[in-house]
């Protein structure tokens, strides 16, 4: 083979190598940082548990400083819920019963429904049907 055939290719590769390098940082440094910011973890702001209810609705556990708040976040938005205070991390999970943080909770109705009604009544409160 003539060294002359190969230049043009070795000069395409040097030129197009550090430009697709180029596009793959500005892709990765500033389009995915916009796409998923909830990934990263800030100092006094994180999502410390999510959960899925239907298909583009979850709900959010969200610490804010030293403070825990419920979150739902959909295709409308997101929407405060609650404030479930200082120590929920440290509450037992299920809620014991006559222990007084079972009616505190919101969750003592739901006792005594199936796991489908209890899924319609959340998603009927968060599509703002009755």
């Amino acid at each position: 083979m003539d060294n002359n055939s190969l230049l043009p290719s070795y000069l395409r590769l040097l030129i197009f190598f550090p430009l697709v390098i180029f596009l793959i940082f500005v892709v990765m440094r500033f389009v995915l940082w916009r796409i998923a910011p909830a990934n990263q973890r800030g100092n006094r702001i994180y999502v410390v548990e999510r959960a899925v209810i239907a298909s583009k609705t979850l709900l959010l556990v969200v610490k804010v400083g030293d403070e825990y708040i419920l979150l739902s976040s959909g295709t409308n938005g997101v929407t405060f819920i609650k404030e479930l205070g200082r120590d929920w991390e440290d509450e037992p999970w299920p809620p014991e019963e006559g222990s007084g943080s079972g009616g505190s909770s919101g969750f003592s109705s739901f006792s005594s429904m199936k796991f489908e009604d209890i899924l319609t009544t959340i998603r009927n409160k968060f599509s703002g049907k009755s």
